[in-house]
């Protein structure tokens, strides 16, 4: 299979410090490398060791850039199923210099490098009201154009519903991922049936999807809801099989699982600490400060009491998450004798979530003119956390040619033979592990033989239920 493994290193130039900017290309000294970019991870990131008998640790200050160009052949075997562009091409920024191991004349050491955005996060600060109240809804855009650099056509967001933000002096970042729990998705999502979600006072608040993740990958940076992904076509198909089957035809062996780990399949414990089958959510509005210049609505005013809570809790179950969710299959994951016995009992998780009705608040406009805001935020809340739960309820992890057409955030279908054969004449699929994963994390891993990818996948759902299985 060294032929589907094949890969271009097309450029690695390394900026040096000093009077002049030096570009030193470094391709002859890399021994090997790891390109790493994850649906939590807000940052893409890469490892690279060196092998330098020139002195070159010497000359670095652990803040230059890197130039970087590289693709591999699968990554051009099905051009209707690559990403937008099947090279990976980026400028990364070396923040860590590891450990130099020194061997007569050579030295063997670690360079770390990630998205030079990673600098602007830790330097630069947001500070005062982001939102509705003053024309600024757009805060993801903001945060990336104004804060970080980022250029637009490196960023994609998913309209989400207004909401009011603080940034008490926060990190870009971190004012980012304050608003993945708390926001909904403007547009209704494509698997939600309108049923099982949480209830409201408020129009079709409980029946909007949340849960929003923000990360990096090779096409730029994402701020999308979980289910917006699970609705993504599939990017590509890789199949499990012998290995001493078509040898010798590349193109058949780049989309071939070379190995594949299985995590631990099931945790009751954790499930039930974790509120997965049902959990129990309060809004919490704090009370108002006795002395203050701060305008607050009260009952005089028609604006109620300043604190407490809001609404009764809102209860989600794991069927109710499951039925408004956009899922990658339709098979239910769990066995519902088993969900509905603990969905009977009282929640196993409580939470308290405080509402911002006293940011910027005043008399005439306490929401600051994001109306839904509290009652929204304590049903995306409430959801998002069931959500990311269920996103995960199955992992695996695939070890493949490489293939830098494949990105976090996309999704791949996975066949798998069972492990028993049934029929004399053909063996079957695996109903438990095959079918649609969502790409959680990407691992590229380069050396001078060839180039693997390591794929963390994750799913919500099964191609059919776990009652069902034998019988499809």
């Amino acid at each position: 299979m060294a032929d589907s493994k094949a890969y271009k290193l097309i450029k690695a130039d390394l900026h040096l410090k000093g009077g002049d900017d030096e570009k030193l290309d470094i391709k002859g000294v890399i021994s090997e490398f790891s390109w790493f970019e994850s649906i939590d991870s807000p940052f893409i990131r890469l490892d690279m060791a060196i092998l330098d008998s020139t002195d070159l640790d010497a000359r670095l200050f652990g803040t230059e850039k890197l130039d970087i160009e590289f693709e591999t052949f699968a990554s051009q075997g099905d051009s209707k199923k690559s990403a937008k562009d099947g090279k990976i091409k980026a400028t990364l920024q070396m923040y860590k210099i590891g450990s130099v191991i020194k061997s007569e004349r050579a030295k063997m050491y670690i360079l770390h490098f990630g998205a030079p955005e990673m600098y602007k996060n830790e330097a630069n600060r947001a500070f005062g009201l982001f939102g509705a109240k003053n024309g600024k809804s757009d805060v993801v855009e903001r945060m990336l154009k104004d804060h970080l650099g980022v250029s637009k056509k490196d960023i994609e967001i998913e309209p989400y519903t207004p909401m009011n933000v603080v940034a008490p002096n926060w990190r870009p970042v971190d004012c980012i991922s304050y608003l993945t729990d708390k926001v909904s998705r403007v547009s209704p999502g494509k698997g939600t049936k309108g049923k099982g979600g949480a209830k409201t006072q408020k129009g079709n608040i409980g029946k909007r999807q949340s849960g929003f993740v923000f990360y990096q990958n090779k096409n730029g940076y994402h701020f999308k809801s979980i289910d917006m992904l699970c609705e993504g076509g599939v990017i590509a198909e890789y199949k499990y099989g012998q290995k001493n089957v078509n040898d010798d035809d590349p193109v058949l062996n780049m989309f071939k699982i070379e190995s594949i780990k299985y995590p631990d399949r099931a945790n009751q414990l954790e499930k039930l600490r974790q509120g997965v089958y049902q959990t129990a959510t309060f809004g919490i509005v704090m009370a108002a400060p006795t002395s203050s210049a701060l305008p607050v609505a009260s009952a005089t005013t028609g604006g109620g009491k300043p604190e407490g809570t809001v609404t009764g809790p809102v209860v989600n179950r794991l069927r109710g998450i499951f039925d408004k969710a956009s899922t990658l299959e339709k098979g239910f994951p769990y066995d519902e004798t088993v969900t509905e016995e603990f969905e009977t009992e009282f929640p196993t998780r409580t939470k308290l979530k405080i509402l911002p009705k006293l940011t910027q608040q005043q008399a005439n406009a306490p929401d600051g003119g994001a109306e839904e805001e509290s009652s929204s935020i304590l049903v995306a809340a409430s959801y998002a956390n069931q959500r990311w739960f269920l996103l995960n309820t199955h992992t695996l992890t695939i070890t493949v040619p490489g293939n830098t057409a494949v990105y976090a955030g996309g999704v791949v279908k996975v066949v798998i033979p069972e492990s028993i054969q049934k029929n004399k004449n053909k063996l079957g699929k695996d109903r438990q592990f095959s079918g649609k994963y969502l790409i959680k994390g990407v691992k590229h891993v380069y050396n001078q033989q060839g180039m693997t990818t390591e794929l963390y996948l994750c799913r919500d759902s099964l191609p059919v239920s776990p009652q069902n299985k034998g019988n499809k």
